[in-house]
């Protein structure tokens, strides 16, 4: 969750307009995980081991290559001066 909050910092500094969206994607996986972890109570390990795999898999290619590297461009242009909201 650290991640999450300083992420959550930089954002609000430069005042992305991506901010609320961004913070519900968070909110999601975090829903996500606690749903995972519930189900894995309930069921084998294997299979548990297997959806964690499938989440991460998606998170890395949905979350982190498309809205947080768009945000990393953005945070660097602002910083340099080059986008203003």
């Amino acid at each position: 969750m650290m991640h999450f909050n300083t992420e959550k910092g930089y954002m609000v500094k430069c005042n992305a307009p991506e901010y609320r969206a961004h913070q519900a994607e968070h909110k999601r996986l975090i829903f996500e995980v606690k749903a995972l972890s519930i189900n894995l109570e309930k069921e084998s390990p294997e299979k548990g081991v297997e959806e964690l795999s499938v989440l991460r898999s998606q998170w890395v290619h949905h979350h982190i290559l498309t809205w947080d590297v768009a945000f990393a461009h953005r945070y660097l242009e602002w910083k340099e001066g080059r986008f203003l909201v």
